[in-house]
């Protein structure tokens, strides 16, 4: 009797193990680092994940020129969810490269983009989810290269207008406001031109944001304020408005810096939407008291400089 009641113990620890251990790999595959990728072996790619940004890579080996067909099929819990699929790689991609989905309501979606692929590269694929705590999103990407399969039906985007040839977009700060908005409150607010009228900045979501700095202690190890990520896609002449609130350490005027930033990945894609001509306009230290003149805030456009990436 003892030897059959071993055998059972013995077998529900393997059990038990056996779950812990699978639980294990599946928290695993799911990379949150960029320089460490979940290696894709097949498609479609499925997962439940949580908030974060998880990433994976698509091998050399599976990749060559051609136009490629990108579809994710996305499942939301109670009270929706956010999700976004972009890939880039080293001459690679164009913003149609992207997938994004907000909705507040539990059924599944499906959206597809089609975009060029200029040669054979790896792929990096980077995943951001956003959703309720405790909740998770359901998810199946599928990728593939010539005439989608599968029933997918892919309407490729149609390009933005030109009227001159391609060149790098020119986004530009100059001056802020600080409101007091109590004893130790301020709200630091102004506007991110798209100094260039003859094409939109096109950039990815969480690739370009603001970033104001308290300079009044220390110019070179200045405290981090806020952050506010830009809209994706900022028309020509048109500009994005920003506000960052700060809870300062203690009474007295402040010295603040605000300053453009972007990801490092906008210098290693092939869009010539999301450059920047001139960083010499993307700091700015200029606080505006008082009335001004609406001229005084509006910088002048910057001669377009040729494409630096490689």
């Amino acid at each position: 009797m003892s030897s059959v009641k071993t055998k059972v113990r013995f077998s529900t620890c393997l059990f038990a193990v056996a779950i812990l251990f699978s639980a294990a790999l599946a928290a695993f595959g799911q990379s949150r680092d960029i320089n460490n990728p979940t290696p894709v072996v097949t498609f479609p790619v499925t997962g439940t994940l949580g908030s974060g940004t998880y990433y994976y890579q698509i091998p050399e080996a599976m990749v060559t020129a051609g136009r490629a067909n990108l579809v994710l099929d996305m499942t939301p819990p109670d009270g929706g969810a956010s999700m976004t699929v972009t890939l880039s790689g080293r001459r690679c991609c164009p913003p149609e490269a992207y997938i994004g989905v907000t909705t507040g309501l539990a059924d599944r979606l499906r959206e597809a983009t089609s975009f060029e692929v200029p040669g054979q590269q790896p792929l990096l694929v980077t995943v951001y989810i956003s959703v309720a705590t405790k909740h998770t999103v359901s998810f199946r990407i599928n990728f593939n290269l010539g005439t989608p399969t599968s029933g997918i039906s892919v309407t490729p985007p149609q390009p933005p207008p030109i009227t001159s040839p391609p060149g790098c977009t020119d986004l530009g700060v100059n001056g802020f406001s600080v409101t007091s908005i109590g004893l130790l409150r301020n709200k630091i607010t102004g506007d991110v031109y798209n100094i260039t009228t003859t094409q939109p900045y096109r950039g990815f979501p969480r690739r370009q944001w603001v970033e104001v700095r308290d300079i009044t202690n220390s110019e070179t190890r200045p405290r981090v304020v806020g952050r506010i990520f830009l809209p994706d896609v900022i028309e020509p002449g048109r500009t994005a408005p920003y506000g960052i609130g700060d809870t300062v350490p203690e009474r007295g005027r402040r010295r603040y810096e605000v300053r453009i930033g972007y990801s490092h990945l906008n210098a290693t894609d092939v869009s010539v939407y999301n450059d920047d001509c001139n960083a010499r306009n993307n700091i700015t230290r200029r606080e505006l008291i008082g009335p001004f003149p609406v001229e005084d805030n509006i910088l002048t456009e910057a001669e377009p400089l040729p494409k630096t990436k490689p």
